[in-house]
């Protein structure tokens, strides 16, 4: 069974909810200006009240629409620039590329030369060159390697094999040649072929 409210106040009524709040029905109904309340005065202040809430509301919908705006040519902007820039880095790193790969063909030719001239056997130049590392080799300011013979040495006491038994003779080739007739193979293959 509800209880019922102590003091015997209604709702409305003296004491109870409502009593000197300026709500409709109450005796003592005076506004928060302290006026009477009044329902065409009420009624034209939430019709005030209601319009610049629109406004307002347009008012923050067109600073939003610009603020948009502003920030999407900002990326529209930054966009080409940030393009422009990877394109830019894109270039610089496929020359950074191109002048590496160079550079190691160069210098694995060098060292490929390096080891024919040091005694490698023929066509074991390029295992020799394998052997050697690329961060020991020297270089001068012209990039021209400078410790190469000391880096072929080095690969001749780990590999021997690959390397012939005699004095390096200072030709790319290891000085094949035909001692008495100074002739080099292909002439002699044309002579033996009859084209000569």
């Amino acid at each position: 069974m509800p209880e019922e409210p102590q003091g015997g106040g209604t709702a409305g009524g003296e004491g109870g909810a409502g009593a000197g709040d300026g709500a409709p029905g109450s005796n003592d109904a005076t506004g928060p200006d302290g006026k009477p309340w009044d329902p065409d005065r009420a009624m034209e202040t939430i019709k005030t009240l209601r319009e610049e809430l629109k406004s307002s509301k347009s008012a923050a919908e067109e600073r939003d629409e610009l603020a948009r705006k502003v920030a999407e040519f900002e990326k529209e902007k930054l966009s080409e620039t940030e393009k422009l820039q990877k394109e830019r880095d894109e270039a610089l790193a496929r020359a950074e590329k191109a002048e590496g790969a160079l550079s190691s063909s160069q210098m694995t030719t060098m060292i490929e030369a390096a080891a024919a001239e040091f005694g490698a056997k023929s066509g074991r130049a390029g295992a020799v060159a394998r052997l050697i590392d690329r961060s020991a080799v020297e270089t001068d300011k012209d990039g021209k390697p400078t410790n190469l013979k000391a880096l072929v040495e080095a690969a001749r006491k780990e590999a021997p094999e690959l390397f012939d038994g005699g004095r390096p003779t200072g030709s790319a080739d290891g000085g094949a040649r035909d001692g008495a007739t100074g002739e080099s193979m292909n002439d002699r293959i044309r002579r033996m072929a009859g084209r000569t």
